[in-house]
């Protein structure tokens, strides 16, 4: 027995032929987070199928050169991956709509072509969901269609589990190694069970391995991203209230209160906001699944207000510092952290195009988008230049700024590297 009251995995339940090691392994979705899923299971001795419609983007990754030595094949067939393997992660994408709820379609794709494959594998299967989904989602949608389109049942015949990633754009192979933990929502003891031996092999016990129902994983995965756009914002407050004391530095206050061993350093800064492709969503998300359930939910809801007062108000300082209505605004930092090149919900992008529709001249610099000579040019011809990126202090590009003798008369320094 667990610790926890939760049985071991036995394999000798299993009368089908399913490995104790999971050795073949699936991965279908090779987008940011499919293909560092790819490289670390492969690193770390599985032999696997890399899966995705894409043709052009398969060519492209056949050439990794850190797989090189490594047992992947790549191809466009779900089917013909559920026949050649045991388990099978599936992170495809799962856009959010309008009312902040995600759409599981493409789930539900990926899904019907496994539970056809199903229907004649006579081995056992576990299928691993990472993409991030709204709470309810398998046992709402989810599981009957499994079951229906295989004329299987889940716990006997196939194992699910939700295992989302907690992982940055810009770091993802590195969070994939060094996770703080591994959570795994099991719908049933023995795919739980199986998953973390699979896990173990790689972590052994380095990391903990977090076991729960499916339904409190789904909701834990929206958790801890909320908790973290809460702390932003709060220390985004902290901003706002200091920068009203000219004697008040708000860096010092949030050291100072990261301290507490309850609250802790990380992600609290203040700074120009949260983006990117999950904080947001996901904090949607939580506010949707919350009203749906009709529990009142200010929370959240105070998280994403906070969040786009500082745009508007960054909006108003700039529009401000004009000194004649022909300046031209520079905008230093396009993606929504650095490290990466994704512009999704970035502080950056929401500034240009609310800059542009009020009818100013833009100009943008990103390291990731732009050439570095460019950037004299960028400078030379911006007369207020705001930094959206908490730059390093000896970055190339606070450098330049400062070399110059023409350019800017005003400098927003979102996040204080000057």
């Amino acid at each position: 027995m667990r610790e926890n009251g939760l049985r071991e995995f036995d394999i000798r339940r299993f009368p089908l032929n399913v490995s104790n090691t999971l050795e073949n392994v699936s991965v279908i979705g090779l987008g940011k987070l499919g293909f560092p899923l790819v490289q670390h299971f492969a690193l770390n001795g599985f032999s696997i199928v890399g899966v995705d419609s894409n043709e052009e983007l398969l060519v492209r990754l056949r050439t990794d050169s850190l797989l090189k030595g490594c047992s992947v094949r790549f191809g466009t067939s779900i089917g013909e991956a559920i026949s050649q393997t045991d388990i099978s992660f599936v992170i495809v994408p799962t856009p959010s709509l309008e009312n902040g709820n995600f759409s599981l379609e493409p789930v539900k794709q990926v899904f019907r072509d496994i539970a056809l494959r199903l229907k004649t594998k006579k081995s056992y299967h576990l299928i691993v969901l990472a993409s991030t989904v709204t709470p309810g989602s398998f046992h709402g949608e989810l599981l009957p269609l499994l079951e229906t389109t295989s004329e299987k049942k889940c716990g006997l015949d196939f194992g699910y589990c939700y295992n989302p990633q907690f992982i940055a754009l810009g770091s993802v192979l590195e969070d994939l190694r060094n996770p703080d933990f591994v959570l795994i929502g099991e719908s049933d003891l023995d795919s739980g069970a199986l998953l973390e031996k699979f896990y173990r092999r790689i972590f052994s016990d380095k990391f903990p391995v977090r076991r729960t129902s499916v339904i409190n994983a789904e909701i834990s995965k929206l958790a801890v991203n909320a908790f973290v756009t809460t702390k932003i914002s709060f220390a985004n407050f902290l901003g706002a209230v200091c920068a009203k004391i000219p004697t008040a530095d708000v860096d010092e206050v949030t050291k100072t209160v990261g301290l507490d061993r309850r609250i802790g350093t990380a992600y609290l800064r203040a700074g120009a906001g949260f983006g990117g492709p999950c904080f947001p969503r996901d904090n949607q998300a939580l506010l949707y699944t919350a009203e749906s359930l009709k529990v009142d939910a200010p929370l959240p809801r105070a998280t994403i207000a906070q969040n786009e007062l500082i745009e508007k108000k960054l909006f108003r300082k700039i529009i401000e510092s004009k000194k004649a209505p022909s300046d031209r605004i520079g905008i230093l930092g396009l993606s929504y952290k650095l490290g990466t090149d994704v512009t999704e919900g970035s502080s950056g992008v929401a500034l240009r195009d609310s800059l542009r529709h009020h009818g100013e001249q833009v100009n943008v610099w990103d390291e990731m988008h732009s050439e570095a000579g460019e950037l004299r040019s960028f400078i030379e011809n911006s007369e207020i230049i705001v930094i959206t990126l908490p730059f390093a202090n000896d970055h190339p590009a606070l450098e330049a700024i400062r070399r110059t003798t023409s350019g800017p008369h005003m400098i927003i320094d979102c996040w204080r590297c000057l």
